[in-house]
C-alpha cells in the first residue's frame, strides 16, 4: 500500500509546520490453508452408501436371473404335466373307444339296448373333445417355452416326464433358507440400510 500525503502541522504557539509529499509504504502477505480434521463420518458414510448402492444393484441383477428362471421351469414343468395328461387322455379315449365297440356287439346279439350304445357315443365324444382340448393345451405350451427359450416358437420339443422328488426337506430349514435368500427380502433389507447411511450423511453437518 502506497500514499502520498502533504500535512501542516500547527503548534500552540502558532508556529506552523508543512511537509510536502509525506511517503508512506506498507506491505502485507498471508497464506491460508484450511482443512477440516473431521466431518461428522460424512465421507465414510457416503462411500459406504455407494458400495451398499453396488450391492443393491447386484440384488436386483439376480432377482431378473431369479423370475427368468422361475418362469422358465413353470413353462417347462406346465409342458410336462400336459404331456403326461395327454397321454391319460389318449388312453381314456381309447378305452371309451373299446366299450363302444363292446356295446355295439353286444347290442348286435340282443344283449344290450340302443341307450348302452347312445350313452357309449357320448362318452367317447366328450374324450374325444377333451383330448383335443389336452392337444390343444400342450401346444400351446410347447410354444410358450420356446417364447421363453428365445427359439422359433415352431421349433419341435420334448420334455422329461421322469421327477425325483426331495424326501429329505425339513420345513423349517427349507423357510429359514428361503428368508436369508429371497432377493426381493434382501433388497428391502439393503433399501433399509441406505437409508440409515442417508439419516447418518444427513447428521454429519451437526
Amino acid at each position: 500500500t502506497y500514499s502520498s500525503n502533504d500535512t501542516d502541522n500547527e503548534f500552540q504557539d502558532g508556529t506552523v509546520n508543512s511537509v510536502t509529499g509525506a511517503e508512506s509504504k506498507a506491505y502485507n502477505a498471508s497464506v491460508g490453508l484450511n482443512y477440516t480434521i473431521f466431518n461428522g463420518f460424512n465421507r465414510q458414510n457416503t462411500f459406504k452408501r455407494l458400495k451398499e448402492s453396488y450391492n443393491l444393484t447386484e440384488l436386483q441383477a439376480r432377482q431378473i436371473i431369479e423370475n427368468t428362471l422361475t418362469t422358465l421351469f413353470l413353462a417347462y414343468y406346465e409342458v410336462g404335466r400336459l404331456t403326461e395328461n395327454e397321454t391319460t387322455q389318449k388312453e381314456t379315449l381309447s378305452i371309451s373307444k373299446n366299450r363302444l365297440k363292446r356295446a355295439v356287439y353286444s347290442f348286435e346279439y340282443g344283449q344290450n339296448t340302443k341307450l348302452d350304445v347312445l350313452n357309449a357315443e357320448v362318452d367317447v365324444n366328450n374324450d374325444s373333445i377333451t383330448y383335443l382340448g389336452v392337444k390343444r393345451q400342450l401346444a400351446n405350451a410347447k410354444r410358450d417355452l420356446n417364447v421363453v427359450l428365445g427359439r422359433n416358437v415352431n421349433t419341435s420339443i420334448d420334455v422329461s416326464t421322469d421327477v425325483t422328488y426331495a424326501i429329505d426337506l425339513n420345513l423349517m430349514d427349507v423357510l429359514a433358507k428361503a428368508k436369508a435368500n429371497n432377493a426381493t427380502l434382501l433388497q428391502s433389507k439393503k433399501n433399509i440400510e441406505l437409508r440409515q447411511l442417508d439419516i447418518k450423511i444427513n447428521k454429519a453437518g451437526w
